[in-house]
């Protein structure tokens, strides 16, 4: 499955490939990030050090039978650090003494030539999510640290679902009918893939099955340290609505294991909550529901805008096939990726950093030996604030400095400390214009620390103008 990102191309080669890896997020954070290795030598076996020496975790996803326009390439994931809007240089080396047989032959392994019995667990320090032995669905997520079960098997769990709207309206794809059919797509559900080792940097398993005219592959992972599941979705749509028999729509189910009495959505500058609604919502790019114990569920999706809490559940709706304007509108290959993740702090921020480490990965950019004036590690803009949130990052328009637009997400007044790389000249209060605002308190700057406050859900925009 390809996401749209940073481009995966080589510039290093031979034993020794350096890449340097980005945080877009304006705070410290430990994650992972995927790299493609290029044309790797053939049973040379790896290492991963960061810019100090020190060895880093990693495992390879994906080597050895991958294959493109002549080359050959191994994907693999390093477990990392990296400071706010900063950066980290690490290197992919051989490790002498060990051969990696599975960077070149896959198959020589024999667990890809038998089907030993499998436990559909996924399972880290954070959560353990069960799947349904058959039927591939969750049936199961506890949060570890509260002993929590989140997800109801006896209301159906976590799946697919193949919906029929009634389509009683012309313009069907502006208005979302009356759910007039469910099938949960569960029957025919086939294991494809699988990584389910104990301690590994990520567990994952994957399926496929066949609905109606259309094709569903479906991959879970849990990643190390990370309180989430991820879904990736890769859909062959084929599916078409008229007026008389209704318009299909496929979408994703969890089942809660406790009602919840209101779900918290994200909208532009800030957070709404609603009360249980038997309709889609909008939304940015989240939902939360409450869970009991100051916990929260949450459904994060990078590229859908609708979402349903009914009080039992929370739904995600993935793809409609309407019939007017465009009687095709969906016809075709669907990515679409989207987390299951638990929040234990009630509070709008836990909520917005939850989402941010979902929405914003890690980069990374192949690079080679050479000089240069930023040392191997750096940061360039780092915010600490409980409840005061970035929105944008520009230059000026008349490019004296940068432009910081700030709001407040907690309903109280606060005070951000925003830590750039180097030091600054002076910063300011702007309007929408960029021009200086005649109140200029509540903003200060100290060496390359500017305090700036805010009052409760304001927005506001800062200029930041740097000593060089």
């Amino acid at each position: 499955m390809v996401r749209p990102g940073t481009p995966a191309v080589e510039r290093g080669r031979g034993e020794s490939r350096a890449y340097c890896i980005f945080n877009p997020a304006p705070r410290p954070r430990s994650g992972s990030v995927e790299i493609t290795v290029w044309d790797w030598p053939e049973k040379a076996g790896m290492e991963v050090i960061d810019e100090t020496g020190l060895s880093l975790p990693f495992q390879i996803l994906e080597a050895g039978a991958g294959s493109y326009w002549g080359h050959t390439f191994a994907k693999i994931l390093v477990g990392v650090g990296i400071d706010g809007l900063g950066y980290r240089t690490i290197v992919v080396k051989r490790a002498f003494g060990r051969s990696d047989d599975y960077l070149d032959n896959p198959w020589r392994h024999p667990s890809n030539l038998t089907h030993p019995p499998v436990e559909p667990v996924l399972e880290n320090d954070e959560l353990r999510a069960e799947f349904h032995l058959r039927e591939l669905r969750l049936v199961s997520l506890i949060d570890k640290k509260t002993g929590r079960e989140l997800v109801s098997d006896q209301k159906g769990g976590a799946v697919f679902r193949l919906l029929t709207e009634e389509a009683d309206k012309t313009w069907t794809a502006w208005v979302v009918g009356r759910i007039i059919g469910t099938k949960e797509l569960v029957d025919g559900a086939c294991l494809t893939g699988k990584h389910l080792e104990p301690g590994a940097l990520v567990q994952w398993l994957e399926y496929r099955l066949a609905f109606e005219a259309s094709e569903l592959t479906v991959r879970f992972e849990l990643v190390r340290g990370e309180s989430a599941v991820r879904v990736k979705v890769r859909c062959a749509f084929r599916e078409l609505g008229d007026m008389k028999r209704g318009v299909p729509q496929l979408d994703f189910r969890l089942a809660l294991a406790e009602p919840s009495a209101e779900y918290h959505y994200d909208i532009p500058f800030g957070t709404i909550t609603r009360g249980p609604i038997m309709h889609d919502v909008p939304a940015v790019s989240w939902m939360a529901a409450e869970v009991g114990d100051g916990s929260r569920i949450m459904l994060i999706t990078r590229t859908k805008n609708s979402f349903r809490g009914d009080g039992e559940s929370m739904a995600l709706p993935l793809i409609r096939g309407t019939t007017n304007p465009d009687p095709y509108p969906e016809v075709g290959t669907h990515d679409i990726e989207f987390a299951v993740s638990v929040v234990r702090e009630r509070t709008g921020a836990a909520l917005a950093d939850t989402a941010e480490d979902y929405l914003l990965p890690f980069s990374a950019v192949s690079t080679s030996a050479s000089g240069g004036s930023l040392p191997p590690r750096g940061s360039f803009l780092t915010i600490e604030s409980a409840g005061i949130r970035i929105a944008s990052i520009k230059n000026a328009e008349d490019e004296s400095g940068m432009i910081l637009r700030l709001f407040e997400t907690e309903g109280t007044a606060g005070t951000a400390e925003i830590r750039l790389g180097s030091p600054v000249k002076g910063a300011e209060w702007v309007d929408a214009h960029e021009h200086p605002e005649k109140d200029q308190g509540d903003i200060a700057v100290s060496g390359n620390t500017v305090t700036a406050a805010l009052g409760p859900f304001r927005m506001r925009s800062v200029k930041l103008v740097p000593a060089v």
